[in-house]
């Protein structure tokens, strides 16, 4: 039997290329326009649609054909070369073709062209009319050989290929349209690249550097216009990031090293992307300070267009070391006069032309934010109505240097969070100083009320998600007659989180004052024993209300003309974090009449209070909410005043707890059995790209980010060592610095959490003990929210902290993909069934069960699925008869206490089976090798049999693990069928073409020069030439890399 092997680099060139190329007649090159920034308004920008209508395709190292277009993101190195690729090739995709400013004429750009040119070798070095060779690529050769753009032997395929002589080919990939194609690139902290001369080098250099490459469509070009002055494109990003740069497509800096005057262009790029640097050019440092520069408010400026990003490390870094965080609110802004001539665009000593940006016009990003201020006044004519004024402001016009039209949308929120559309497509100018106001009315109550707001905001046109501001509320006074001495407060809450004790630790400032018309004066202050009390009140865990006083104020003294003394004293206080705070502060010793008064009317000045307590979080029972009031009273005022008290509004103070959900079900035995037939667990419950817990938070944009900490071990502390407790976890599991855990999110592991999408931590290291009982781990989030200063902005040096727990989960995961090294195999023992043509086929598939220590495997189940007519068998091989019953009939794997593994009972007689081998990588991983051979219709592509895929579902069965004799035996004497049994669920899909080759086997990029070319005829027959008809061509290369491709010779 011969196996032939189809290698999947097959075709990057092929089909990525054919869904770009256009016939171009010979003719030159038409010239860019000189472009007038002032006046021209079509810069393009791709939308979102625009973006998904461009579609590419490429194939992995598996062999497997993938459609996307160019909005989805790439992660596979060869996905994303090859959406670099399709970008660059198309001329549909916007590029920029002109930039550069003279000192003379800054409406014009001067000699900054950017190329599109790809030659090959032999026009590599040479000039022509119209191109001359200083306009060019000088690594032209690299970038096209690592991304497939040009070679020679493609004449035939590609029609848009220009001849000089005789000899030579060369594509202008100028695009149509002159705009900003901007992509943003994700990187690993930590980059560092070699020698990249092929692709299969530039995909090992993706994959050690680069995360994630996503085209930005959130996006508007600004024109000259009203408001705006300098004209470029605004970008608006999402999701996650602790590394990352931008670039573009086109890119005018020249290298003009003895004359040479050619495209600067190094890796992994080559010159095909300008490359946006935070870094002073050539610089040695790294950025390391991002996220606390935007969270201040601050924009960060791009440096100089970067020869590559990755080689000199200069790209944007959170923090100094990995540390993700959300970009959701993140926008990036491209002056289109960035490279204007100024005194150091172009250091003489980098030889190098349209270097650094200048300095009025560099690109920027920023944390994009709107702070809002909610105030509130008595209506000026009719004392049972409240005014109530929003007053906010984006940083979005400071950071471009425009004013930015913007539409805002304002809500009321409820307790629930719930909100309530007060003003829709809010578009008034701000005022002199970037405000923004909207004023309204409501009827004041029997009782005050809080009502709380919050403001949406985008750019007015361009496809943009909403920015959220801070919440803020405004106290409406009630009419309550035990009201009529009104007393306002405003709480600031403070909060920090003690992660050894598991205490929320909480400092809330309270100020008291005057409020709405009726106040305190001199009079009550000589009142029998008059006093202030504040009181702080929350609901238990027993849905009991509770409250406790924390501070009286009184023993009022007249001080002279200095006003009256007065003292404080605290209750019920604990952990405090500051020391003075309990006496009066410096400004606020006295209370005075207030200026101009005539019935001695209080001015209480600066009287603050701090309530410093904690609350425990380990059992996350901690309450959600407190509420704050305060008091007057004397003794006396029922029989003077008619009423126990006069009284305040309760002012409430959210605590943001965490409600934890358990994702990771569990079955009994009896649903295990059961699942012999495929999917009768339903395949929804063990999906196993939940997270095993799900965190719900409050939607809020006061939520900043938040970690996951480990907590609870024991004094035994099993394992003992980190080392051990790194090799014991398993999984989903990812341990950060400090033991800190990172939040699973999408697929991905965060820092930070998007609330809209919720938070999500996967636990596979919340384990107990293999005894179960000296050994726990929990886990904690931390939560991180915003705090406002009294004026509504943003105080960028202070967060809230709370704390709450999740509850110990355990967590099971299984893959299952092909043998490596190996493809499907046929058999040259064909047989007929019913009038159709069938072979034996042999696929190699590697099982990996992922399973913690908590928890041990004893089944695994493997079905076969193809296309209804496909599976057949021949009548000598009667063992195999049975597994034509794909459904009920899985190859089925036991394995008992001590780790052995059989086939099930239910599989005798399948002799052509592999013998099952366990392998481990010491991280309770475990690789088991199953070979399935199966009956199947004869594929051959002119006798009317069609290529058909195989899917395979895996399954893995997992119990709680006991490897003490104790724990065996108290298992053993335990009733079975009340184990818990986890499951977790893998699928592949292999394709199987052709009489005897399946694209299966990965493609190793080596030297250009062919050793060998042979043919393959459709019926099966070898050739070192070429058969009449179709003919699949395989050229092997020095050093293994293999292309394939398909010809018709007549």
């Amino acid at each position: 039997m011969k196996k032939f092997t189809i290698i999947a680099s097959l075709v990057l060139m092929m089909v990525v290329g054919t869904s770009s190329a256009q016939a171009v007649t010979s003719r030159p090159r038409s010239q860019a326009p000189a472009r007038a920034e002032a006046t021209n308004s079509n810069m393009k920008i791709l939308t979102l649609a625009e973006a998904q209508a461009i579609t590419f395709t490429w194939t992995d190292a598996q062999g497997v054909q993938h459609t996307n277009s160019i909005a989805d993101p790439a992660t596979d190195p060869r996905h994303i070369v090859a959406l670099l690729r399709e970008i660059y090739i198309n001329r549909k995709v916007p590029g920029i073709k002109k930039v550069g400013y003279s000192s003379a004429d800054v409406t014009t750009p001067d000699s900054g062209k950017v190329n599109y040119v790809i030659t090959d070798d032999y026009l590599d070095e040479k000039s022509w009319e119209g191109y001359p060779l200083t306009e060019r690529n000088d690594k032209n050769k690299f970038a096209r050989d690592c991304y497939n753009i040009l070679t020679e032997t493609e004449q035939d395929i590609w029609k848009n290929w220009y001849q000089i002589d005789g000899r030579g080919y060369y594509s202008d990939y100028m695009p149509e349209d002159e705009g900003y194609t901007t992509l943003l690139v994700k990187t690993k902290h930590d980059v560092k690249i070699g020698s990249v001369t092929t692709q299969q080098q530039l995909y090992d250099a993706i994959a050690a550097n680069i995360e994630e490459v996503v085209l930005l469509t959130q996006g508007k070009y600004y024109a000259k216009g009203d408001g705006i002055v300098k004209t470029g494109a605004l970008y608006k990003t999402s999701g996650t990031a602790s590394s990352f740069f931008f670039i573009s497509k086109g890119k005018a800096r020249r290298n003009t090293l003895n004359g040479s005057g050619r495209t600067w262009s190094f890796a992994p790029f080559f010159g095909l992307y300008e490359e946006y640097s935070p870094e002073i050019v050539n610089s040695s440092t790294q950025t390391t300070d991002v996220w606390v520069k935007m969270k201040n408010g601050n924009d960060y400026k791009v440096q100089h267009d970067c020869g590559s990003v990755i080689i000199l490390k200069h790209q944007f870094n959170m923090a100094d070391r990995e540390e993700s965080h959300s970009i959701d609110n993140m926008v990036f802004f491209i002056p289109d006069r960035r490279l204007e001539y100024w005194d150091n665009r172009d250091p003489a000593n980098l030889n190098s032309t349209f270097t650094n940006y200048k300095p009025a016009y560099a690109p920027a990003i920023a944390m994009l934010y709107i702070p809002l201020k909610a105030t509130g006044a008595k209506n000026a004519s009719d004392g049972k109505k409240w005014d109530i004024t929003l007053t906010w402001s984006s940083n979005l016009n400071a950071m471009t240097g425009n004013v930015i039209p913007q539409k805002f949308n304002l809500y009321t929120v409820d307790d629930a969070g719930n909100r309530t559309l007060l003003k829709q497509d809010f578009t008034d100018a701000p005022d002199a100083q970037g405000n923004y106001h909207y004023t309204y009315t409501v009827d004041r109550e029997t009782e005050a009320r809080h009502i709380r707001y919050v403001v949406e905001g985008t750019p007015l046109e361009g496809e943009f998600s909403p920015v959220t501001s801070n919440r803020d509320l405004v106290e409406v006074p009630g009419l309550d007659p035990n009201q009529r001495l009104q007393l306002g407060l405003n709480v600031s809450p403070e909060s920090n989180y003690n992660l050894a004790e598991e205490l929320n630790v909480y400092r809330n400032h309270l100020n008291v004052s005057n409020s709405a018309d009726v106040y305190i004066t001199r009079d009550y202050l000589t009142k029998p024993n008059a006093r202030m009390e504040l009181y702080r009140h929350w609901t238990d865990a027993d849905g009991n209300p509770q409250e406790v006083r924390i501070a009286t104020i009184g023993t009022f003294a007249q001080d002279g003309d200095k006003g009256y003394t007065y003292k404080v004293e605290h209750y019920n206080q604990d952990h405090p974090m500051t020391a003075d705070v309990f006496d009066p502060s410096d400004n606020s010793t006295h209370f005075v009449v207030a200026t101009g008064s005539t019935d001695g009317k209080i001015d209480f000045g600066k009287l603050e209070i701090w309530d410093q307590f904690s609350a425990s979080t380990s059992q996350n029972l901690h309450p959600s909410r407190y509420t704050y009031d305060v008091r007057y009273l004397w003794d006396g005022i029922k029989t003077d005043a008619g009423v126990d008290y006069f009284y305040s509004s309760a002012v409430p103070v959210d605590v943001y707890k965490t409600t934890t959900g358990n994702n990771n079900q569990t079955f009994t035995a009896e649903q295990v059995e059961a699942d012999h037939t495929l999917n009768t667990i339903d395949r929804a419950t063990i999906d196993s790209s939940k997270p095993a817990v799900t965190l719900s938070l409050t939607s809020n944009q006061d939520i900043n980010y938040y970690k996951v900490y480990r907590v609870g071990l024991d004094s035994n502390t099993y394992p003992s060592t980190e080392a051990q407790r790194e090799q014991d976890e398993a999984g989903y599991a990812n341990v950060g610095a400090s033991d800190r855990y990172d939040v699973f999110q999408n697929g991905n592991f965060l820092n930070t959490v998007n609330t809209a999408d919720g938070a999500k931590i996967a636990d596979e290291t919340a384990m107990q003990a293999s005894d179960a009982s000296t050994y726990a781990r929990r886990m904690v989030p931390v939560i991180w929210t915003n705090r406002y200063s009294l004026d509504g902005t943003l105080d960028a040096t202070a967060q809230n902290t709370y704390g709450a727990p999740i509850e110990t989960v355990h967590r099971v995961g299984v893959t299952v993909k092909l043998a490596d090294g190996s493809s499907v195999e046929t058999s040259n023992f064909a047989f007929n069934h019913n009038g159709v043509t069938g072979r034996y086929y042999k696929v190699p598939l590697s099982l990996q069960a992922l399973v913690p220590s908590t928890l041990r495997p004893v089944k695994y189940r493997i079905w076969r699925s193809t296309p209804d007519g496909v599976a057949m068998e021949g009548t000598d091989v009667a063992a195999y008869k049975k597994r034509l019953d794909q459904k009920d009939h899985p190859l089925t794997v036991n394995v008992d206490d001590d780790g052995n593994m059989s086939f099930d009972a239910s599989n005798e007689g399948e002799t052509l089976q592999t013998t099952v081998d366990e392998t481990q990588d010491g991280q309770e991983k475990v690789w088991i090798p199953i070979a399935d051979y199966f009956g199947a219709r004869s594929v051959k592509e002119n006798d009317g049999f069609a290529n058909f895929d195989v899917t395979y579902y895996v399954r893995i069965y997992c119990v709680p693990a006991t490897t003490t004799t104790a724990a065996k035996a108290a298992v053993a004497s335990a009733d079975a069928t009340a184990t818990p049994y986890y499951v977790a669920e893998a699928q592949l899909k292999v394709p199987v073409v052709g009489s005897n080759v399946v694209t299966s086997v990965t493609s190793v990029d080596a030297s250009s020069q062919v050793q060998s070319v042979v043919y393959y005829s459709t019926t099966g027959l070898v050739s070192n030439t070429p058969f009449a008809g179709v003919n699949i061509k395989v050229t092997t290369y020095v050093g293994g890399r293999k292309t394939v491709e398909k010809l018709i010779v007549k």
